[in-house]
Protein backbone atom coordinates (compact mmCIF):
# COMPACT_ATOMS: atom_id res chain seq x y z
CA UNK A 1 0.00 0.00 0.00
CA UNK A 2 1.17 3.47 -1.21
CA UNK A 3 2.09 5.97 1.97
CA UNK A 4 0.27 8.59 2.42
CA UNK A 5 2.23 11.43 3.24
CA UNK A 6 0.48 14.13 5.21
CA UNK A 7 1.12 17.69 4.77
CA UNK A 8 2.56 19.94 7.51
CA UNK A 9 0.30 23.17 7.73
CA UNK A 10 2.85 26.19 8.64
CA UNK A 11 1.28 28.32 10.83
CA UNK A 12 2.71 31.88 10.35
CA UNK A 13 2.87 33.50 13.26
CA UNK A 14 2.35 37.13 13.14
CA UNK A 15 4.71 39.23 15.08
CA UNK A 16 3.06 41.62 17.13
CA UNK A 17 4.81 45.40 16.89
CA UNK A 18 5.77 46.66 19.83
CA UNK A 19 4.91 50.78 18.99
CA UNK A 20 6.83 53.26 21.44
CA UNK A 21 5.35 55.86 22.96
CA UNK A 22 6.23 59.50 21.86
CA UNK A 23 7.50 61.12 25.15
CA UNK A 24 6.40 63.74 27.10
CA UNK A 25 8.18 66.46 26.78
CA UNK A 26 7.93 68.31 30.47
CA UNK A 27 5.82 71.96 29.48
CA UNK A 28 8.19 74.52 31.35
CA UNK A 29 6.23 75.79 34.64
CA UNK A 30 5.80 79.96 34.47
CA UNK A 31 8.44 82.06 35.96
CA UNK A 32 7.14 83.60 39.10
CA UNK A 33 8.88 86.85 40.93
CA UNK A 34 7.94 88.81 43.95
CA UNK A 35 6.67 92.31 43.74
CA UNK A 36 9.12 93.77 45.04
CA UNK A 37 11.55 92.54 42.33
CA UNK A 38 13.93 94.55 40.46
CA UNK A 39 16.04 93.89 37.46
CA UNK A 40 19.54 93.97 37.64
CA UNK A 41 22.23 94.47 35.61
CA UNK A 42 24.35 91.29 36.87
CA UNK A 43 21.49 88.95 35.49
CA UNK A 44 21.59 88.07 32.03
CA UNK A 45 20.00 90.54 29.94
CA UNK A 46 16.38 90.14 28.70
CA UNK A 47 15.88 86.42 30.88
CA UNK A 48 12.81 85.32 31.39
CA UNK A 49 12.67 87.03 35.16
CA UNK A 50 13.20 90.53 32.67
CA UNK A 51 10.28 89.30 30.43
CA UNK A 52 8.22 88.47 32.79
CA UNK A 53 8.98 92.06 34.57
CA UNK A 54 8.31 94.33 31.90
CA UNK A 55 5.13 92.32 30.34
CA UNK A 56 3.58 93.02 33.90
CA UNK A 57 4.61 96.25 34.08
CA UNK A 58 3.05 97.20 30.45
CA UNK A 59 -0.16 95.47 31.44
CA UNK A 60 -0.30 97.44 34.53
CA UNK A 61 0.65 100.67 32.74
CA UNK A 62 -2.28 99.67 30.06
CA UNK A 63 -5.38 99.09 32.43
CA UNK A 64 -4.34 102.70 33.81
CA UNK A 65 -4.28 104.22 30.51
CA UNK A 66 -7.81 102.67 29.10
CA UNK A 67 -9.40 103.43 32.88
CA UNK A 68 -8.03 106.70 32.98
CA UNK A 69 -9.40 107.65 28.82
CA UNK A 70 -13.18 105.50 29.75
CA UNK A 71 -13.90 108.17 32.95
CA UNK A 72 -12.60 110.80 30.38
CA UNK A 73 -15.14 110.25 27.50
CA UNK A 74 -17.74 109.71 30.99
CA UNK A 75 -16.96 112.98 32.14
CA UNK A 76 -17.48 114.27 28.64
CA UNK A 77 -20.39 113.00 27.70
CA UNK A 78 -22.05 114.14 30.99
CA UNK A 79 -20.66 117.57 30.23
CA UNK A 80 -22.27 117.76 26.75
CA UNK A 81 -25.95 117.43 28.40
CA UNK A 82 -25.49 120.08 30.54
CA UNK A 83 -24.86 123.26 27.89
CA UNK A 84 -24.74 126.62 29.32
CA UNK A 85 -26.41 129.64 28.15
CA UNK A 86 -22.88 132.02 28.82
CA UNK A 87 -21.26 132.68 26.04
CA UNK A 88 -17.53 133.11 28.14
CA UNK A 89 -18.61 129.35 29.97
CA UNK A 90 -19.16 127.43 26.26
CA UNK A 91 -15.66 129.15 24.87
CA UNK A 92 -13.94 128.11 28.25
CA UNK A 93 -15.91 124.43 28.44
CA UNK A 94 -14.45 124.09 24.47
CA UNK A 95 -11.19 124.68 25.17
CA UNK A 96 -11.34 122.15 27.83
CA UNK A 97 -12.30 119.66 25.78
CA UNK A 98 -10.15 120.23 22.97
CA UNK A 99 -7.58 119.79 25.86
CA UNK A 100 -9.01 116.69 27.03
CA UNK A 101 -9.31 115.10 23.00
CA UNK A 102 -5.77 115.77 23.09
CA UNK A 103 -4.58 114.05 26.33
CA UNK A 104 -6.94 111.07 24.82
CA UNK A 105 -5.13 110.83 21.54
CA UNK A 106 -1.80 110.84 22.93
CA UNK A 107 -2.76 107.79 25.58
CA UNK A 108 -4.16 106.24 22.39
CA UNK A 109 -0.80 106.44 20.96
CA UNK A 110 0.62 105.33 23.91
CA UNK A 111 -1.28 102.38 24.35
CA UNK A 112 -0.48 101.07 20.98
CA UNK A 113 2.76 101.35 21.47
CA UNK A 114 2.31 99.62 24.07
CA UNK A 115 0.88 96.77 22.18
CA UNK A 116 3.71 96.72 20.23
CA UNK A 117 6.02 96.18 23.44
CA UNK A 118 3.77 93.31 24.38
CA UNK A 119 4.63 92.11 20.81
CA UNK A 120 8.28 92.47 20.64
CA UNK A 121 8.29 90.80 24.24
CA UNK A 122 6.85 87.47 22.77
CA UNK A 123 8.48 87.46 19.48
CA UNK A 124 11.92 88.14 22.27
CA UNK A 125 12.83 91.21 20.48
CA UNK A 126 11.65 93.34 23.28
CA UNK A 127 15.00 95.43 24.80
CA UNK A 128 17.36 95.70 21.71
CA UNK A 129 17.27 98.68 19.74
CA UNK A 130 15.35 98.30 16.44
CA UNK A 131 17.78 99.93 13.69
CA UNK A 132 20.76 98.76 15.35
CA UNK A 133 19.51 95.49 17.31
CA UNK A 134 21.86 96.64 20.37
CA UNK A 135 20.72 96.35 23.76
CA UNK A 136 18.72 99.54 24.66
CA UNK A 137 19.60 98.71 28.72
CA UNK A 138 17.70 98.34 31.69
CA UNK A 139 17.66 102.30 32.98
CA UNK A 140 15.86 103.53 29.80
CA UNK A 141 13.22 100.63 29.71
CA UNK A 142 12.74 101.43 33.42
CA UNK A 143 12.24 104.83 32.67
CA UNK A 144 10.42 104.36 29.35
CA UNK A 145 9.40 100.82 29.51
CA UNK A 146 7.74 101.13 25.45
CA UNK A 147 11.47 102.22 24.12
CA UNK A 148 12.30 100.78 20.82
CA UNK A 149 15.64 102.68 20.06
CA UNK A 150 18.75 103.51 21.52
CA UNK A 151 18.66 107.01 23.36
CA UNK A 152 22.02 108.33 21.75
CA UNK A 153 20.11 107.83 18.77
CA UNK A 154 16.76 109.13 19.38
CA UNK A 155 18.89 111.99 20.05
CA UNK A 156 20.52 112.12 16.87
CA UNK A 157 17.42 111.52 15.19
CA UNK A 158 15.98 114.78 16.58
CA UNK A 159 18.97 116.77 15.86
CA UNK A 160 18.66 115.92 12.45
CA UNK A 161 14.74 116.62 12.25
CA UNK A 162 15.76 119.43 13.62
CA UNK A 163 18.48 120.50 11.39
CA UNK A 164 15.75 119.56 8.82
CA UNK A 165 13.66 122.29 9.72
CA UNK A 166 15.85 124.40 10.44
CA UNK A 167 17.13 124.41 6.95
CA UNK A 168 13.70 124.09 5.13
CA UNK A 169 12.77 127.88 6.77
CA UNK A 170 15.97 129.13 5.66
CA UNK A 171 14.86 128.27 2.36
CA UNK A 172 11.59 129.80 2.78
CA UNK A 173 13.10 133.08 4.22
CA UNK A 174 15.73 133.33 1.25
CA UNK A 175 13.13 132.79 -1.12
CA UNK A 176 11.04 135.24 -0.09
CA UNK A 177 13.33 137.58 0.37
CA UNK A 178 14.58 137.52 -3.38
CA UNK A 179 10.85 137.58 -4.35
CA UNK A 180 10.92 141.15 -2.21
CA UNK A 181 13.52 142.11 -3.60
CA UNK A 182 12.47 141.19 -7.45
CA UNK A 183 9.75 143.41 -6.36
CA UNK A 184 11.01 146.19 -5.29
CA UNK A 185 13.42 145.72 -8.62
CA UNK A 186 9.95 145.98 -11.04
CA UNK A 187 8.61 148.63 -8.85
CA UNK A 188 11.14 150.78 -9.51
CA UNK A 189 12.50 149.40 -13.30
CA UNK A 190 8.34 150.31 -13.78
CA UNK A 191 8.86 153.81 -11.83
CA UNK A 192 11.65 155.42 -13.70
CA UNK A 193 10.72 153.92 -17.44
CA UNK A 194 8.65 157.28 -18.22
CA UNK A 195 11.29 159.31 -17.27
CA UNK A 196 13.85 156.97 -19.59
CA UNK A 197 11.39 157.39 -22.33
CA UNK A 198 10.40 160.85 -21.95
CA UNK A 199 15.15 161.83 -21.73
CA UNK A 200 15.23 159.91 -24.95
CA UNK A 201 12.44 161.50 -26.71
CA UNK A 202 13.69 165.36 -25.67
CA UNK A 203 17.56 164.07 -26.96
CA UNK A 204 15.85 163.39 -30.37
CA UNK A 205 14.17 166.40 -30.98
CA UNK A 206 16.89 169.07 -29.19
CA UNK A 207 19.14 167.04 -31.99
Amino acid sequence: MPKTTKAKKKVAKTKTKVVSKPKKVAAKAPIKISKTYQPKDTEKYMCEKHKVFFRIKLNEWKKELVKANNEALYNGSMDDNSISADIVDQASSYTDKNVEMKAINRQIKLISEIDKALMRIRDDTYGFCLDTAEPIGLKRLMARPVANTLLLLKKNMKKMKRFMQMTKKNKKNSAYQNSISFLFAKKYIYFYYPFIWAILILYLFLK
